[in-house]
């Protein structure tokens, strides 16, 4: 019991803090306007009133996609307060599903890096709402399926954190001096965590049917 509340705080300790750091750095958007760097490379982009319209609510809401689902996947949350973990849900799945994915497929199309940068944000939009979709439609209906919910919203969650993993993937590349280390990082960073989220859904099946046996 000890060795996994210390493995989730060694993992988890940094994540946090990079998401808190990103929610960190959206500060300036709000706060210098047209003269952030951001937008002065924008350009002409940041001149359209619907883009702006759509960056704002994706990054406003984007940090309830990271911040709310923290005690999802807590079983004692679960278990002792179901209300709870369905608001949150809620709140989660349609701030994602009405807002979140469909702005950031919207920005995709002005996504920095060219047509590689658009269409891997464009992917990472889809994927995001469909995981977030099929995660709400399984306990939707008379027979909710609990363990097929869990893991797609497992995905669903995993899409959202790409935001972090891009980050860290960005800076390392940077720094270690690889070429277009903007598009690399994407590709990595949606690639890593669709391979993560397939790994912890494998991980917790592999346990369950174990546990049956």
């Amino acid at each position: 019991m000890v060795g996994r509340y210390l493995t989730i705080t060694v993992l988890g300790l940094p994540i946090l803090f990079m998401m808190g750091l990103i929610a960190w750095n959206t500060i300036p958007y709000f706060t210098e306007g047209a003269s952030d760097p951001f937008f002065i490379e924008k350009g002409e982009t940041y001149r359209n009133p619907l883009w702006r319209i759509a960056f704002y609510l994706h990054i406003s809401f984007g940090m309830i996609c990271l911040f709310a689902p923290i005690l999802q996947f807590s079983k004692w949350i679960l278990n002792k307060h179901p209300a709870l973990h369905r608001r949150l849900g809620g709140i989660y799945v349609h701030t994602t599903l009405w807002l979140v994915a469909p702005t950031g497929m919207y920005l995709a199309i002005y996504a920095k890096g060219g047509r590689w940068g658009a269409i891997l944000f464009s992917i990472l939009g889809v994927l995001h709402f469909y995981f977030t979709l099929m995660g709400w439609l399984r306990m939707r209906g008379p027979q909710p399926d609990v363990r097929s919910h869990a893991a797609w919203m497992i995905r669903s969650y995993l899409m959202a954190q790409s935001a972090v993993s891009f980050r860290v993937f960005h800076l390392l590349l940077m720094v270690v001096g690889v070429a277009n280390f903007y598009i690399h990082a994407l590709w990595m960073s949606l690639v890593f965590n669709l391979l993560l989220a397939e790994g912890l859904v494998g991980i917790i099946n592999l346990k369950r049917k174990m546990s049956n046996r």
